[in-house]
């Protein structure tokens, strides 16, 4: 029998060995990252240089900020001549690309210096004789953009990107930067938000859908105690002026005023409260009957969808606080989004304290038990499940639930997982040869890395090579079908099937890394295509350096 204290020696020696193991690990990603740093000069293509360098930069900030700066500096260039080349026939294409590019490589540098990413975006910016409309307004809302990311670390500047933007006119982008300027720095907020009301004195609502609707959405969005009481106030009576004006809720309405005179009606309960007597202008409106509980739900829906994409569960379920009317419809969402974060016990935590219809909440905890059971169920209960699987018709249907299975229950059961894995590997030789054959083997691949185990990466060291081939071919093809290459190298925004399975992988690379990162390096470096060998192990250094990955979920 092993002594207490002797057991609490074993214990710690293990922990850190493992903290010893990760350590290193981390110093390989460093070190691999400082390498393909190096290699940069190397790529033809400003694209790749851009997007593979600002990988890098990203990832080496915490380690080395003076290279990674540098780092972010240098591919500005690149940017500005991807944005500025107009000779080829494909130059919109190309000129969406880099567009896009600029903006996420804007957003990887805010979260380390706002000033520096303002500086990278004005730098960038695009050069026209003479700007569209389109370009003027996608140009406001990437700095906009910036400003609500940067929020808490630069309020200051945050309020001061905001205030140049509303010189240029409304923008839906601000509701989101006056409500994340509100929850962390209430002052800029309230300044931001009463100039963004003195803006609206002069808009058009009728003639304006957009102006209309965030106004509407405005005073939806930001009410009194956290926005100021008197701008509130005085954002209603702008509102109330104007559908005074338009003759809303009476037979001579003004024609073009009709779509915000049926949307305002969601706003009478707010105006009657906070300015009754100038709301029972309206009385006519309001006799028009209150909206249908879907037309409130459809109107409130924005918040709730901006809410889910923030990822901060406590905002999601603050939208029902704010609307009883959607509660089912956001606790059902905030359960979900739970679950695919690998949070069961968040999720069980928000069924358990939904207080609304018992029915509804029986289906929360239905879809958690649900979720909980599917990963630890008995033997008996495995073999009815593939006894069931067996009597399917379609082999490929039958092995991509057998893999599908065996990743809901590796966390409790890795052995019965590596089993079904095993089961659905021998399917493999079946399949029909192709893209869908060669999809099936990277998708078990990455689950037996998920599992821990080198058959995942035994598995795609012989894909390799026919991944090499394909390659090839596509460049060869190259504009016959899929545009593959650009500025004669691969470009990493690539469709097609053959792009989809190399994005793919790009997305899967910390699984790969943290099942056995000097292979997987090692497996990368074959890649016969610099570019994507790059990548690669770039993509795989970050995967050490951002923590171990959750846990799939399909």
């Amino acid at each position: 029998m092993i002594h207490r204290k002797s057991l609490v020696i074993v214990i710690l020696a293990i922990l850190l060995c493992s903290a010893n193991a990760r350590a290193q690990e981390r110093e390989k990603a460093i070190e691999l990252l400082q390498s393909l740093a190096t290699q940069l000069g190397t790529l033809q293509s400003p694209e790749n240089r851009a997007r593979i360098g600002a990988n890098i930069a990203d990832s080496l900030w915490a380690h080395d900020e003076k290279r990674a700066r540098a780092l972010f500096i240098s591919i500005e260039d690149d940017i500005n001549r991807g944005l500025r080349i107009r000779e080829n026939k494909r130059a919109d294409y190309s000129e969406m690309v880099f567009m896009q590019l600029r903006s996420d490589i804007v957003t990887r540098i805010a979260k380390h210096d706002a000033e520096l990413a303002l500086d990278f975006l004005t730098t960038t910016a695009p050069i026209y004789d003479k700007w569209p409309p389109a370009a003027v307004e996608r140009e406001r809302d990437f700095e906009i953009t910036l400003a609500t990311q940067i929020v808490a670390s630069n309020p200051d500047l945050a309020l001061k990107i905001g205030r140049e933007s509303l010189s240029r006119g409304i923008s839906d982008k601000l509701l989101p930067l006056l409500k994340q300027l509100h929850k962390k720095h209430r002052e800029q907020g309230v300044t931001l938000y009463k100039e963004t009301v003195r803006k609206l004195r002069d808009a058009d609502f009728t003639r304006s859908r957009k102006q209309g609707d965030f106004a509407r959405l405005l005073a939806e969005y930001l009410t009194p105690p956290v926005a100021d009481e008197l701008a509130f106030r005085e954002l209603l009576n702008i509102l109330i002026k104007e559908a005074s004006a338009s003759r809303c809720g009476k037979p001579d309405v003004v024609e073009e005023a009709s779509y915000f005179c049926d949307q305002l009606r969601v706003l009478l309960p707010q105006m009657q409260k906070q300015a009754p007597l100038h709301a029972a202008q309206l009385k006519d409106l309001a006799e028009e009957g209150v909206p249908e509980p879907w037309q409130v739900i459809d109107s409130h829906y924005p918040e709730l969808q901006q809410a889910l994409e923030s990822g901060d569960l406590d905002d999601v379920l603050e939208v029902a606080k704010k609307y009883p009317q959607m509660e089912n419809a956001v606790y059902w969402q905030a359960v979900r989004q739970a679950q695919a974060n690998g949070d069961i016990e968040r999720a069980r935590k928000i069924a358990n304290d939904f207080n609304g219809d018992p029915e509804m909440k029986q289906q929360l905890m239905a879809q958690v038990k649900a979720a909980d059971e599917a990963s630890s169920l008995s033997d008996e209960e495995l073999a009815q499940v593939q006894t069931e699987l067996n009597n399917t018709t379609s082999g490929e249907e039958r092995m991509r639930s057998l893999a599908l299975f065996a990743n809901s229950i590796g966390a409790k059961n890795r052995a019965t997982a590596l089993k079904l894995l095993d089961q659905a590997a021998g399917m493999l030789d079946a399949t029909t040869p192709g893209k869908d054959q060669v999809m099936s083997q990277l998708g078990l691949s990455l689950l037996y890395c998920v599992e821990k185990s080198d058959r995942g990466l035994a598995m795609m060291e012989s894909l390799i090579p026919k991944l090499n081939e394909l390659i090839d071919a596509a460049a060869k093809l190259d504009g016959f079908d899929t545009h593959y290459m650009r500025d004669g190298e691969w470009n990493m925004s690539a469709d097609g099937p053959l792009g989809e399975m190399l994005n793919y992988l790009s997305q899967k690379a910390p699984y790969y890394a943290w099942c056995d990162f000097d292979r997987a390096v090692s497996l990368a470096a074959q890649f016969e295509r610099s570019e994507i060998r790059m990548m690669a192990q770039v993509k795989l250094a970050q995967g050490i350096l951002a923590g171990p990955p959750k846990r799939l979920r399909f």
